[in-house]
């Protein structure tokens, strides 16, 4: 019997950085393509773009995305990725404020969440992070610190975990990330070739 597909949600915000998006989505595809070449029974993956409204959003290079749903729509999922916005963060929170009960509620339901760059912002601010270490991007560190006191900022590390929250600090950061899921959900042979085929100098244990 084959096992239903994973379902991954990918938050769409204005003035997001596209290939923040669009990464672990293709590399997650690939995953599932060679789980499923390897073993017809393994679990596929859906992934679904959802904005807040339903509506098109607009890139950093001025891309217009255009999402499957609006975030009302979404039932129970996998994993979430957030991704990194262009420049301050601050006027994208204000606006998809809805997001963050929403997140919580998912990480009650036991979601994995992935974020990438100043995309972690949205889970300081709906607060799961806080007492948890988490990373962003460098150069908003210090305003990061000072917006979200009670999360352990981990400068030094690229990736952080714990709860099943993940933080990546830039687009190659996740890329590790991503390989790291692909392990955990389909083990290392298929991480490895997911690896090989976008990042091959990656040589970090998962």
């Amino acid at each position: 019997m084959v096992s239903s597909a994973y379902r991954v949600i990918i938050l769409l915000s204005d003035n997001l950085l596209a290939t923040s998006a669009t990464l672990p989505v293709e590399m997650l595809q690939t995953a599932a393509g060679a789980a499923l070449g390897r073993d017809r029974d393994a679990r596929g993956i859906a992934i679904e773009a959802v904005s807040r409204d339903g509506k098109p959003v607009r890139s950093s290079a001025g891309f217009a995305l255009s999402p499957a749903a609006a975030l009302a729509e979404v039932g129970d999922c996998d994993l979430i990725h957030i991704p990194g916005q262009w420049r301050n963060p601050r006027p994208v929170l204000r606006a998809d404020q809805d997001y963050l009960p929403w997140l919580r509620d998912r990480h009650e339901r036991g979601a994995i969440i992935t974020a990438v760059g100043t995309g972690s912002c949205f889970l300081a601010a709906a607060g799961l992070l806080d007492g948890r270490p988490a990373t962003t991007h460098w150069h908003y560190f210090d305003q990061f610190q000072r917006d979200y006191p009670k999360v352990q900022l981990k400068r030094q590390y690229f990736i952080t975990g714990a709860a099943n929250l993940y933080c990546a600090a830039s687009v190659n950061s996740l890329a590790e990330l991503m390989v790291s899921i692909v392990n955990r959900w389909y083990g290392g042979a298929v991480a490895h070739l997911v690896q090989r085929n976008f990042f091959h100098e990656i040589r970090n244990s998962f």
